[in-house]
């Protein structure tokens, strides 16, 4: 078995009952806790899907072009800039934005329920947060919004209301990235990953990575992306050697 089969069987299809089994005390605690897993490697150097500030302005011009609707190409670059979930993204009102701060407050997202019917929820506790908003990307979510109510969603269907992120896909994405010859065979949740190489290559540390995307912890966090970070540690050896040649000098001692 592929190892992403392999654990979806022990922590969703078999886990499901087990935790259940928990839950109603059948059974005193999961036998699967402590279960290791095979990981799947891939090729870590090249699996993250990756575009470039040109490719998302064009991206972002081609989504205008295509609606002819501001809502879309803003969507589209808060996504690829900020990182949010879709569901978190549609969910964002007027009154969650701080134009001040450039940031705006993550606390609501879209799921939908076992019968199908999308609906607006919490998200959680970890993933409480302020999203960051490049100030020239702000001034434009401002020309958006304004003369809104703080109710009102920031993006909005045709129809008013919210976004739906399905909907969305098929009818924005999908023919977004088809016409612009970019990103062809990335899903919009990749475009979170687009956000966090492009924050990490421009000097973003693990733990503004960490509370951007609304991971639990940094080890989550370590485990996509740690990869991206290695000229750092050339960065600070180099630092080490000059305070050592520095502190030599100082004392009269040859540092070669």
């Amino acid at each position: 078995m592929a190892p992403a089969y392999l654990g979806h069987i022990v922590r969703s299809t078999f886990g499901g009952a087990i935790r259940y089994a928990v839950a109603e005390r059948i059974i005193g605690r999961n036998p699967l806790t402590n279960v290791e897993l095979p990981r799947d490697e891939g090729d870590i150097e090249n699996d993250l899907p990756h575009l470039s500030y040109l490719d998302i302005e064009a991206l972002a011009d081609t989504a205008h072009e295509l609606t002819g609707r501001r809502d879309d190409p803003l969507l589209l670059q808060l996504l690829t800039f900020s990182g949010p979930r879709i569901g978190e993204a549609t969910a964002l009102k007027v009154k969650d934005l701080d134009t001040g701060g450039n940031r705006a407050r993550v606390h609501r997202t879209w799921t939908v329920d076992r019968e199908g019917r999308r609906k607006l929820g919490p998200v959680k506790t970890w993933e409480k947060r302020w999203l960051p908003i490049m100030p020239s990307l702000m001034a434009q979510l401002e020309q958006l919004t304004a003369g809104r109510a703080p109710d009102d969603f920031i993006f909005t269907a045709v129809r008013g209301g919210a976004i739906d992120g399905t909907n969305w896909y098929n009818r924005v994405w999908r023919k977004t990235r088809a016409n612009a010859g970019l990103a062809t065979t990335m899903s919009v949740h990749d475009l979170r990953h687009v956000a966090a190489t492009n924050a990490i290559a421009a000097g973003a540390d693990v733990k503004l990575v960490q509370q951007m995307l609304g991971h639990k912890d940094a080890t989550e966090t370590l485990n996509t992306y740690a990869h991206l970070w290695p000229d750092r540690v050339a960065e600070v050896i180099a630092a080490v050697e000059q305070c050592r040649t520095e502190a030599l000098t100082a004392a009269g001692v040859n540092a070669a």
